[in-house]
């Protein structure tokens, strides 16, 4: 799973008081790691914040992990198939 502590750079906004969440982050063609990222924060009026409990892969991610796409940069959070849940 790589180097411990994974350092992560984030250039967003986060939360004041420091809390983190689990993600799957990009470190290089099949090195990706789950670490512990920083929450982002509000930043615009009409910004929100969705706690996403459950995600999957998709086609897409895989040419990420093989390093198919050079856009990018170690510690870049992959994701985007939320699992919504039915009700």
């Amino acid at each position: 799973m790589g180097a411990i502590p994974t350092a992560v750079h984030p250039e967003f906004k986060t939360r004041p008081d420091g809390a983190t969440m689990k993600a799957l982050a990009w470190f290089g063609p099949r090195d990706v790691r789950l670490i512990d990222a920083p929450v982002p924060d509000i930043t615009e009026p009409d910004d929100v914040i969705v706690k996403v409990t459950g995600t999957t892969i998709c086609g897409s991610d895989l040419h990420l992990y093989h390093g198919e796409i050079v856009t990018l940069q170690k510690g870049d959070i992959l994701g985007h198939e939320v699992c919504w849940p039915t009700f």
